[in-house]
């Protein structure tokens, strides 16, 4: 297997995170932010040293966490995917999951993924993190089960680096999780009835009071004092409170049952090691913890799927293979190169400067 530069840029990129986070103990989105930020800045650099054999594309399509949508993390489960472009036909994909490692060296996994209501689709209410990753996963890349997640990894991140763990390590967990989470859901959807009804029902008396305001206000003298009508609920705020209560009801329901500590697998792998394979075995051969993709069909499926639920962030190895940018991010990213051009002619102009004044220095007795 030979290194290419890209491996080289992922690898140092992670490598320079890694030794941030180790004085600074970086949090689980910090951590992940400072990543793809420094794959962002490294790879060109990189291009720039070997200009004839590497010239990549990186985009970074981001959906944000906030959002409550098929893309937010809430509704995933995961941070971020990895596409990694070998050839036309060919290309690697995994989906990372951030997450602190623990003093004993075990992943918390206690964090309850909150209700969300997707356009067109059923809704998802609250239930362990590893679950939605799981289902996302298998959405992404149909027909796939439980057992074929080893692309898809918890990166558990330490002092001394960060080491993922895939879901198909850990199928009988998922099992496990997914029936417990079969007999909640049924529990869960009446509260969110009884919920909804409520605040319904309480809207209706509000609307009621505020047209009796009204008809006694039409009443009143002109210019004559009273007081404010009854105010409507923020329908967004309402929401947030339902969902609120419908997370606090899930995580007091899995408390019993939830493992809290996930511990490193046989399929761990440093994720420097992992970046370096992904980036470097060649296309056609297995890569340990990275889905391929083996044809141009296949890779638009994967692009399709997950580019509507997932951060996704691509890059290519080759110089012929290009990425889809908007004008917008072409133009400004041509910019680069103005700056890089303008740069290299101010130092060979210095260059040129040192070697006249150096040639004409006096000579010494």
């Amino acid at each position: 297997m030979d290194p290419t530069p890209l491996a080289g840029a992922l690898q140092i990129a992670a490598g320079d995170v890694f030794a941030l986070n180790s004085d600074a103990a970086l949090d689980e989105e910090e951590i992940t932010f400072a990543l793809l930020g420094a794959f962002s800045s490294t790879i060109p650099s990189m291009a720039s040293w070997f200009p004839k054999y590497f010239t990549p594309s990186f985009q970074w399509q981001r959906y944000g966490k906030s959002t409550r949508g098929a893309g937010s993390e809430g509704a995933t489960g995961a941070d971020y995917a990895l596409l990694i472009r070998l050839s036309n036909n060919f290309a690697r994909a995994a989906i990372f999951q951030a997450k602190k490692l623990g003093k004993d060296l075990g992943i918390d996994l206690s964090s309850i993924s909150p209700f969300r209501a997707i356009e067109n689709q059923e809704s998802i209410y609250p239930e362990p993190q590893i679950l939605r990753l799981a289902r996302n996963a298998r959405s992404i890349s149909s027909g796939m089960t439980n057992d074929n997640l080893d692309w898809v990894h918890f990166a558990a991140y330490g002092v001394d680096g960060c080491f993922c763990t895939p879901l198909s390590d850990h199928t009988a967990l998922v099992t496990h999780y997914g029936d417990i989470q079969e007999v909640l859901r049924e529990k869960l959807v009446a509260l969110r009835d009884s919920l909804e009804k409520m605040a319904n029902e309480s809207r209706i008396k509000i609307v009621e009071k505020r047209t009796e305001w009204m008809a006694l206000r039409k009443k009143m003298p002109a210019g004559a004092q009273s007081s404010p009508p009854p105010r409507l609920p923020n329908s967004a705020r309402v929401q947030d409170e339902i969902n609120r209560k419908l997370k606090d009801t899930a995580s007091d329901e899995w408390k019993d049952h939830i493992k809290t500590k996930l511990p490193t697998s046989a399929n761990s792998q440093e994720l420097i090691h992992m970046l370096a394979l992904g980036a470097s075995v060649p296309p056609g051969k297995p890569a340990k913890g990275w889905l391929n993709l083996e044809s141009k069909e296949a890779i638009k499926k994967f692009e399709d799927n997950a580019l509507t639920t997932i951060n996704i962030v691509q890059m290519s190895v080759a110089a012929e293979l290009t990425l889809d940018f908007s004008p917008k991010a072409q133009a400004i990213m041509s910019q680069r190169e103005k700056v890089v051009q303008r740069l290299q002619a101010a130092t060979d102009e210095m260059k040129s400067r040192e070697a006249k004044a150096g040639t004409q220095a006096p000579q010494g007795m």
